[in-house]
């Protein structure tokens, strides 16, 4: 029997002899402890109390490996590369590089947690949620920006993990997510906006483990699901709720988030402008009106990773080009509604957006299919309105990564596009390669620079066009060949 100081009762454990050292094993298997040939505690695995006191699964304490692990109730396993022990009280500091902690009592009882929020990817943000049980017992749960608690916010306990709450007074007010106790994102609550940013009462609700989301309303105090766009129901369509009243949820490496509907399109979109992969960005989010149309809000950017103040609204509009779908964002609220962004699909699956910049020039930024970004930089514009070249920032990243140009005529609609492979290079990072695929307005594949062995190339070109260019034919009518 293996006795510890009173209140513990002596409890039964089985000994053995295991690879040099001692190994004590509770009735179970559940709980042992590990020593070395003179007696030293090298590793032990005891039952874990939660934050709340209350059973939550085993903690494994490796001293000499410096590392840690716990397991909840629920099978949920999470391990830590550090480990300290506390001069005074013993209590076991269990760590990882992200800055991620839990504090662990002699008992086994988790006296400290800080999680990090993911997004719907995995991708840590900026901000940390902190729990501690106070001098009474209670626990106290707060969002923090490093060492202060971000403005707006309320974290409440939600079964084993937490909900963040956007206590503000903005459109988006009662907006929440909720995250498991590793800081995995489970859920979310989405106001949904009016063209003029108004809230109109539904909300989108994302279910991430199901990776489906719906769009409900309330009434009569219940939140029930939303009839949905019924004009929009195509032929033959019927079922208890609506059309494009629900569907699934698509989260791309960066974080950006779609919900893409019955008609198989992005019902609501939400990405971060600009540079980087921090939280510290402005927040776009895009939403499908009732005839179809789409339009945005802009939210202003904050150190707390969370939306700030509402900064812009404008229209996207949808043009398929003979290189792929290109779409642009107008700004509303002035003159003349200009065009602030501009996106584009790639070859290779990705997408380009470019953003109009405070001094009115323009910075590109393009993904891959994944949604990673991989090269950004300045757009140069050609003289006389000629077309771009998008121009990589980066030290040996190409010279060119995709340019739109013409040099016979100024109409927007007879521009060549030309854009150059992307690829990882060694030791990090991305490049345009000298390899390309050029289109015009009439056809596709005008142009191709293809890299083979020993850095040959193979370059084709298309000398004439089947068909009037495209100016005539799509925008004024029928061409008289005869005159």
């Amino acid at each position: 029997a293996l006795h510890r100081p009173i209140p513990h009762a002596p409890e039964q454990f089985t000994y053995a002899w295991n690879n040099g050292g001692h190994l004590i094993t509770g009735q179970g298997n559940n709980t042992w402890y590990r020593f070395d040939a003179q007696g030293g505690l090298a590793a032990r695995r005891t039952d874990a109390l939660g934050l709340n006191g209350m059973p939550d699964g085993t903690v494994e304490i490796d001293l000499i490996a410096g590392a840690g692990r716990h397991v909840n109730a629920g099978g949920l396993q999470r391990d830590w590369n550090t480990l300290s022990v506390e001069p005074n009280g013993g209590n076991i500091r269990l760590g990882n590089a992200m800055g991620e902690r839990q504090h662990i009592a002699p008992n086994g009882r988790i006296v400290e947690e800080l999680v990090a929020p993911r997004d719907g990817h995995g991708n840590p943000g900026l901000t940390r949620i902190h729990a501690q049980p106070d001098g009474m017992g209670n626990i106290t749960v707060r969002l923090l920006y490093g060492d202060t608690v971000v403005p707006n916010t309320r974290v409440d306990l939600e079964g084993t993990g937490y909900r963040v709450v956007d206590t503000s007074v903005t459109e988006h007010a009662d907006y929440w997510r909720t995250f498991g106790p590793d800081g995995s994102l489970r859920s979310e609550k989405i106001s949904y906006l009016l063209r003029d940013g108004s809230a109109d009462g539904t909300y989108l609700q994302i279910d991430y483990a199901g990776n489906t989301w719906t769009w409900m309303e309330v009434r009569a105090a219940q939140d029930i699901r939303r009839a949905g766009q019924a004009q929009a129901i195509p032929h033959g369509q019927q079922g208890l709720h609506g059309y494009n009243s629900g569907g699934s949820v698509t989260v791309k490496a960066n974080g950006d988030l779609q919900l893409v509907g019955a008609d198989r399109t992005p019902f609501y979109w939400r990405e971060r402008l600009g540079p980087g992969t921090d939280g510290q960005r402005p927040i776009l989010e895009i939403f499908r009106g009732s005839g179809g149309g789409r339009y945005w809000h802009q939210w202003s950017a904050t150190a707390g990773d969370q939306l700030g103040a509402h900064v812009a609204r404008g229209s996207r509009t949808f043009e398929d080009l003979p290189e792929g779908r290109l779409w642009k964002d107008y700004r509303h609220g002035t003159l003349w509604d200009p065009a602030v962004r501009e996106y584009r699909t790639a070859a290779d699956k990705g997408m380009i957006r470019a953003e109009r910049q405070p001094d009115g020039s323009w910075r590109w930024y393009r993904y891959n299919e994944r949604g990673a970004l991989t090269l950004t930089g300045l757009r140069d514009h050609l003289s006389w309105g000629r077309g771009w070249r998008d121009i990589p920032s980066a030290r040996n990243a190409g010279a060119v990564a995709q340019r739109y140009w013409s040099a016979f005529n100024f109409f927007p609609d007879a521009l060549h596009y030309r854009e150059h492979a992307v690829s990882g290079v060694n030791g990090g990072g991305f490049r345009a390669s000298d390899a390309y695929k050029e289109f015009s307005p009439q056809i596709k594949d005008t142009g191709t620079r293809e890299i083979l062995q020993n850095n040959h190339t193979l370059e084709t070109v298309r000398w004439a066009e089947q068909r009037p260019p495209q100016l005539l034919w799509k925008n004024l009518g029928t061409v008289d060949f005869h005159t």
